[in-house]
């Protein structure tokens, strides 16, 4: 036993050639093992490079990219000067207050008259020369009368005592289609109906009107009955030709009114349901 423990010890001391051993496995079934850091050739050079653990932090930080731990906020996401206000709270910046202040305000939808500038036509000033027209207290808008030279004028822009500043609308518009003067008359012009050749007529209604004295020769009219009256029967033509060809109907002696006659043959004569008792049938052959 001595001798054979002393050969191991020598064997122990000897490296063996791989393939010198004998009887030794083709393959070898893995088997759980360790090693240390320093058996793995490499791997602790490659872990020395790595990042060390990260600290775990709460659900209302993040991780920033300076490797450290922060609060998630507005200012986190560049949007340190926002509000948590809604859409119809929000307030209007300093810029937009500023330049509403310096609009006008509107009383039930509209701007009251105390906030407008005299710039509208409304004002119209008369003025006998062109140097009292300069002297008016006038607004850009306003119209002048020159009752010396008949002419209107309307300041475009102020001062009033700058005649460049007024325009001469009667001039302007002698260059452009429209009336200037009705029946060679200017200025003022009141027509009467002998202007337009109707000096005859007269303002009469439909209803009153009078009848050409011509209309009415050799005839009578009769107010009550509204008809004509009184004509004799030959000064009507044809009429007493036309009443002798007329049928005059009889009953018991005494001219009637309302019958009439038919002539017929015997066959429509007889195809005749009803019989009008006011008609007189003639049936011929």
């Amino acid at each position: 036993m001595k001798n054979f423990l002393n050969r191991l010890i020598d064997l122990e001391a000897d490296t063996v050639d791989w393939s010198e051993v004998e009887n030794k496995p083709s393959t070898f079934a893995p088997a759980a093992h360790t090693h240390t850091l320093g058996e793995t050739t490499g791997l602790e050079a490659a872990l020395a490079g790595k990042e060390p653990t990260i600290t775990a932090g709460s659900t209302a930080q993040y991780y920033r990219g300076d490797k450290t731990w922060q609060t998630l906020g507005k200012a986190s996401v560049g949007l340190g000067n926002v509000d948590n206000t809604s859409d119809a709270n929000k307030p209007i910046s300093t810029a937009t207050a500023s330049a509403l202040a310096g609009k006008a305000d509107l009383v039930g939808g509209k701007v009251p008259s105390s906030q407008l500038d005299r710039l509208s036509i409304g004002e119209t000033l008369t003025a006998a020369t062109q140097s009292a027209m300069l002297a008016l207290d006038a607004q850009p808008g306003d119209v002048a009368i020159r009752t010396d030279s008949d002419t209107l004028w309307m300041l475009k822009k102020a001062p009033a005592s700058t005649l460049g500043n007024w325009w001469d609308l009667t001039a302007a518009l002698s260059g452009v289609a429209g009336v200037t003067s009705i029946n060679s008359m200017t200025g003022t012009v009141t027509l009467g109906k002998s202007d337009i050749g109707l000096g005859n007529v007269d303002n009469t209604s439909d209803a009153t009107k009078n009848s050409a004295s011509t209309t009415l020769t050799n005839k009578t009219i009769s107010g009550s009955a509204n008809t004509l009256s009184n004509i004799a029967q030959s000064s009507v033509t044809n009429l007493s030709t036309d009443l002798g060809n007329k049928v005059t109907s009889f009953v018991n002696g005494t001219i009637t009114a309302g019958f009439k006659q038919e002539v017929m043959t015997q066959a429509q004569f007889n195809a005749l349901g009803t019989k009008d008792s006011k008609t007189v049938y003639l049936v011929t052959a």
